[in-house]
């Protein structure tokens, strides 16, 4: 009789778009649909999903990639998800009461003006979670609604309440279970590192709740299997029973996906905006000026850390510039600046805020240097370098830290720029590898559920193909965009 070689499912909710693959026993993707999930703005600042597109698109990826298997193949399921984002829903009915306020959303930076106004509490809040306070973490997103939604008051009232991630809501959605992993838990502003839980005081600086937080768990361990009377699962009944055993936030899962396992073996993931994360071993690093710490996964011997760089605009960037005429297409950078210099001019890529090193939620996106003879491919190089120099100083934030980062792996829908990776690695002065694999974090996911079903082993985990970028010559663009970022935070 012929064996039936095993599949894990992996589930990669993001911003824009809802992922599935299908990973076999070999960590090949055998299946792989797409679905869009936009992202609203309905004020200036404001950014938001709809949860029920986001059940939608989740069922409509699931059903794609079962047409192109055989279901009872399907071993077990990964989940990860945009970082952040924040969900509020009825316990007793999964009915979600607003929108998933987005991890780029900017509307509670009154929230954390206050917070930092109150004596201590920055101090308390990096100390035990690794974070600054910012707008980007969630603590803050359950604190506007509980302030400003009527729902969401109403449920807290009758005890109907719960918060979560995405991931939490997927959950949810599939097996009934309310729970999340420490990598998703540690970019709340809720969760403490040092004791690897929630944390009461935190939760009642920010007036949350802590019942309506999910349980943490391992991030490669059994969350639930898919029942048919959940909002998800009903509609999906060739899952019924398969166990979800794997969840990590997308851009731990991508540090996962890459084989990053060892302290000092770094990633950057370069989508809607830029990730860049630093394996810091088994124990908390004290993160710098502008970085943060945070869980990177839990294989159920306990957390692996990691220190993180981030800033809020790095793709979206590139759908401005093509929507404003800069670029023919978001993916047409390198032709449109081939051969071209910026003749002065200068970008800085704020437009949800300054994330690292420099932490500034009211600053702006900026175009500086212009002149009556600026050309079109002189400001479309402007953003590539603006770009470039952003994640440059990402990776310097790291090192600055005090964790040494010799090579960068990268992945994400930008990083197919050869001319960002080339100024990445002259503005590093190191090498930077780019994967030929542009799936790492839904290979991640499912590199945490395969773990756990057995289909895979820890070493099993390994780094993808690709081109290495050597750096050749220094240039000035990184001062440049120094400059820019001085000039608009004054």
């Amino acid at each position: 009789m012929t064996r039936m070689m095993p599949v894990i499912l992996a589930v990669d909710q993001g911003t824009t778009s809802t992922k599935a693959l299908a990973v076999d026993e070999n960590r090949q993707i055998v299946a792989r649909t797409t679905e869009p999930t936009p992202l609203n703005n309905p004020k200036p600042g404001w950014a938001q999903n709809d949860p029920k597109t986001i059940q939608d698109a989740t069922v409509m990826v699931l059903k794609g990639v079962l047409d192109e298997i055989d279901p009872a193949s399907v071993e077990a399921i990964g989940i990860t998800n945009q970082r952040e984002t924040t969900l509020a829903w009825r316990k007793s009915t999964m009915e979600p009461l607003g929108p998933a306020v987005s991890w780029q959303c900017r509307r509670t930076e009154p929230h954390c003006e206050a917070l930092t106004k109150q004596d201590g509490a920055v101090e308390t809040i990096r100390e035990r979670t690794g974070l600054v306070v910012d707008p980007y973490f969630s603590g803050t997103k359950m604190q506007w609604l509980l302030e400003e939604n009527k729902n969401v008051q109403a449920a807290r009232k009758e005890e109907d309440l719960a918060f979560g991630t995405v991931d939490t809501f997927l959950l949810a959605g599939l097996t009934g279970a309310f729970k999340t992993d420490p990598s998703n838990a540690s970019r709340t502003m809720l969760y403490n590192l040092h004791e690897e839980a929630w944390d009461p005081e935190l939760a009642a600086l920010m007036d949350v709740p802590i019942e309506t937080l999910p349980t943490v768990q391992a991030s490669s361990s059994t969350f639930g299997t898919v029942e048919a009377s959940t909002a998800i699962g009903a509609r999906l009944p060739q899952l019924e029973g398969v166990p979800v055993m794997g969840i990590a936030g997308d851009q731990q899962a991508s540090l996962f996906g890459h084989g990053c396992l060892k302290e000092g073996e770094a990633k950057g993931t370069l989508g809607t905006g830029a990730f860049f994360l630093v394996n810091t071993g088994t124990t908390v690093h004290d993160p710098g000026e502008g970085v943060v710490a945070t869980v990177a996964w839990d294989l159920g011997e306990g957390p692996v850390f990691a220190l993180e760089a981030v800033a809020f605009s790095c793709g979206s960037v590139l759908e401005w510039a093509s929507k404003a005429g800069w670029l023919d297409a978001p993916d047409a950078l390198d032709r449109t600046v081939e051969n071209e210099t910026s003749g002065g001019a200068v970008f800085v890529p704020a437009f949800y805020g300054l994330a690292a090193p420099d932490w500034d939620p009211e600053a702006r996106g900026a175009l500086l240097g212009l002149s009556s003879s600026t050309t079109r491919g002189q400001i479309a190089r402007a953003i590539a370098e603006g770009l470039a120099a952003q994640n440059v100083g990402l990776v310097q934030a790291l090192i600055e830290s005090g964790q040494p980062v010799d090579e960068v792996h990268l992945d994400g829908g930008v990083s197919r720029s050869d001319v960002l990776c080339s100024l990445m690695a002259n503005g590093i002065g190191s090498r930077v590898h780019r994967s030929n694999e542009s799936q790492l974090t839904g290979l991640g996911a499912a590199g945490l559920a395969g773990i756990q079903a057995g289909v895979y082993k820890k070493e099993d985990v390994r780094r993808q193909d690709g081109e290495t970028f050597e750096p050749s010559r220094k240039t000035g663009f990184v001062d440049d965009y120094r400059w820019g970022v001085d000039t608009i935070t004054g």
